[in-house]
């Protein structure tokens, strides 16, 4: 979301600044920066107070805001729904696995196919599926314990840097959601976001740890039986690998350094 108000702020003309925690990677940072908009580093190991605190700042300054549940960002998430609805030919998935976090893009998905519906061009909505990490996880801790109000998951970190807001401004509707539609809700360990970053990437998919929570979370469901062998799971995987290297550092892998002389006896080693 920084990256692309800066990018736009740029196009416009319009003077940007982009606050973020003081864990952001060097990678989204560095992306941000390349349009010109001025960064703010917060020293704050909670999200959801950065956030609280910048939003009541600007409303008393009337300083415009762009986050993640505002009304316009709502109706640019839904076009995910209309997408999938084109790329399918209409044969949509049983199930849409969303990492969730300030639960803007599960509400934006959930109107796109709520308008579909209402148009009379589908008859069933996919249902959706709230990812969050074990580590902070305010929904669907709440799901879990049978409550209607959110549980904050404050002062804690997730290698899941993009989904690490405790306490959501869109929570509860979400939470009320998975009740009247039936969703479900699972959260997923900091070992388990590792493995399913690596196993995504056997298929050709370099995931940042965010997006890896789906498939991590979706295995967990199988095994438990919430999801059958026969329905169809679509993973959001919106988030590249290379918006935050430093999740993926401690992976090994084998460099050969070879002279140019002998690289053919290299590039025929195997044979």
């Amino acid at each position: 979301m920084g990256n692309s108000t800066a990018a736009y702020g740029s196009r416009a003309g319009i003077k940007t600044a982009v606050f973020l925690p003081h864990y952001t990677s060097e990678e989204k940072i560095s992306a941000i920066g390349i349009h010109g908009a001025e960064i703010f580093k917060i020293k704050t190991d909670n999200y959801s107070d950065m956030k609280n605190a910048i939003l009541n700042r600007a409303e008393k300054l009337k300083i415009r805001v762009v986050s993640g549940n505002g009304p316009i960002r709502i109706e640019g998430y839904k076009s995910t729904a209309f997408e999938l609805f084109e790329q399918t030919g209409g044969n949509l998935p049983d199930y849409i696995a969303v990492p969730t976090s300030a639960c803007g893009h599960i509400r934006g998905i959930f109107k796109g196919f709520r308008e579909l519906k209402e148009a009379s061009i589908i008859e069933k909505m996919p249902k959706m599926i709230a990812v969050q990490s074990k580590n902070i996880n305010p929904i669907v801790a709440a799901i879990k314990n049978n409550r209607e109000d959110i549980i904050p998951a404050l002062n804690k970190n997730s290698i899941a840097e993009a989904i690490t807001t405790g306490r959501p401004y869109g929570g509860r509707e979400i939470i009320d959601k998975i009740y009247k539609y039936g969703w479900l809700a699972e959260d997923v360990s900091e070992e388990e976001i590792i493995r399913a970053q690596k196993l995504i990437a056997e298929d050709g998919f370099f995931v940042e740890a965010a997006s890896a929570t789906t498939a991590a979370a979706v295995k967990q469901l199988i095994e438990m039986g919430k999801i059958k062998a026969s329905e169809k799971v679509l993973l959001m995987l919106t988030g590249s690998g290379l918006k935050d290297l430093e999740s993926v550092k401690d992976y090994t892998y084998n460099i050969n350094k070879v002279d140019l002389d002998n690289i053919e006896e290299w590039m025929t080693a195997d044979e």
